[in-house]
């Protein structure tokens, strides 16, 4: 008798509750927008690392289609410098790669002889300044010298236990492409409350080593005096109290009243 293969339960291997569609959506992908996720915190958090929300592990908005278009397009120019994985990898790690999403994923395993873990397969179309190709098959610390503390953070994800995932909030200024960037950091979200104040706290008493390798240093100049400009402005139309002082906001990843203009959340 023939016995069909059946694929493992995620859910019941990991303790990772599969993600269900959140209640009373009737969204257009068209014209939904995303939700505001602005990672600033202060004190500030270098590797901004929080819990991850299964629900919003997945998030689709109204730049599903162009970037999905983009990916396509990126991937049949450039080839293993947009995904690859080292032959011989499962095949559950190639389909990961290829799934029609618009994010990027990289899967990090453990290798058995070493302990190390390695990048086994990827996909990433908006790395800046580097590419898949550089970075594949290699182990975490070759991936990360550069990234200051990184070392001393090691110990940190070695006991993440898998039923409590978690989520990193990257961030960064940039000008133009440097490679194969796409994602937007739209000027509006320079007028919402209590960001900008967040963000200069940030670029001017962050720690040196952190702000340096995000190499913000070549737009600062242009960006300090119009968040500067921007915050007496909220301050002087009472968006945001003269006297309050920068703190991670109640609602981080977002800001007070996001909820009014998004939509879409829970």
């Amino acid at each position: 008798m023939l016995r069909r293969k059946t694929l493992s339960d995620y859910a019941k291997l990991t303790g990772v509750p599969v993600p269900k569609p959140l209640p009373k959506f009737d969204i257009d992908i068209d014209t939904v927008k995303p939700r505001p996720y602005r990672p600033f915190r202060w004190e500030y958090h270098p590797h901004a690392l929080s819990e991850l929300e299964p629900e919003w592990w997945i998030e689709l908005d109204s730049a599903y289609r162009t970037k999905i278009a983009r990916r396509k397009k990126l991937c049949s120019e450039h080839g293993k410098l947009i995904t690859n994985e080292p032959t011989g990898s499962p095949e559950a790690l190639r389909e990961c790669t290829k799934m029609v999403i618009q994010y990027d994923f990289f899967i990090v395993q453990e290798d058995p002889l070493s302990g190390l873990y390695r990048l086994t397969a990827a996909v990433g179309c908006s790395a800046i300044g580097w590419n898949i190709s550089q970075k594949i098959g290699k182990p975490l610390y070759e991936i990360h010298g550069p990234v200051p503390d990184y070392k001393e953070k090691m110990a940190f994800f070695s006991k993440v236990p898998c039923d409590k995932p978690i989520q990193q909030g990257a961030w960064g200024l940039e000008v133009g492409e440097p490679l194969f960037l796409f994602l937007r950091f739209d000027w509006q979200t320079l007028r919402e409350p209590y960001i900008l104040k967040l963000l200069l706290k940030v670029l001017r008493e962050g720690k040196k080593s952190i702000i340096e390798y995000k190499g913000s240093w070549h737009t600062e100049h242009k960006v300090i005096p119009v968040l500067e400009e921007w915050a007496r402005e909220q301050e002087e139309k009472g968006w945001v109290p003269s006297q309050w002082k920068e703190r991670t906001l109640d609602e981080h990843p977002f800001y007070p009243g996001w909820k009014d203009l998004y939509p879409i959340h829970d």
